[in-house]
């Protein structure tokens, strides 16, 4: 029925109270109760009947107070974390974007085309619909994304051959064919 209800030490405390921060959200006259946020909480009375109705009448007065509803909310609103991934899915289209722009680039490479054709090519693609942003467009950043391309190319070769653990030898026939 209380899932933020914890015991310690043979004292009640609030776990969803423990975490919030009310500054933010303050209003007047509201604070969250130090002795559920420390698990101080503990029962009244002699006998074990009058005991068991203070820990509930505690618990239910807990449950409904404003306070501790803010700070259910706050607590709800922090496990979505929406800014977070706002921002996660915002980068994830930024980088759909480069990737393109980088497959136009490699493709200049591979076909040993001029890099002047960089800039023709991104204004086909976005003729045809694909949305590239509004960066990488000169033949400077096709150059600077192929020299990129080719360090990890190169590097990703050189650990290949490293983790192969073969003999390797290179052959250069000087002739010019």
């Amino acid at each position: 029925t209380y899932p933020w209800l914890e015991c310690r030490n043979g004292k009640l405390g609030c776990t969803v109270c423990e975490k919030a921060q009310l500054s933010i959200h303050k209003q007047k006259g509201v604070s969250l109760a130090t002795e559920w946020k420390t698990y101080s909480v503990s029962y009244n009375g002699s006998s074990r009947m009058s005991q068991l109705k203070s820990l509930r009448n505690k618990i239910l007065k807990h449950k409904e107070s404003s306070a501790h509803t803010t700070a259910v909310e706050i607590c709800a609103k922090s496990d979505q974390q929406t800014i977070e991934k706002q921002v996660d899915v915002m980068n994830k289209v930024e980088i759909v974007k480069t990737e393109k722009v980088l497959r136009t680039a490699y493709f200049l490479a591979k076909e040993d085309r001029p890099y002047s054709d960089h800039v023709q090519l991104l204004e086909l693609q976005q003729a045809n619909g694909l949305d590239l942003g509004p960066g990488l467009r000169s033949r400077f950043t096709a150059t600077n994304m192929i020299s990129h391309i080719a360090t990890e190319m190169r590097q990703s070769a050189c650990s290949h051959i490293q983790k192969s653990g073969g003999k390797i030898s290179v052959l250069i026939d000087e002739s010019t064919m």
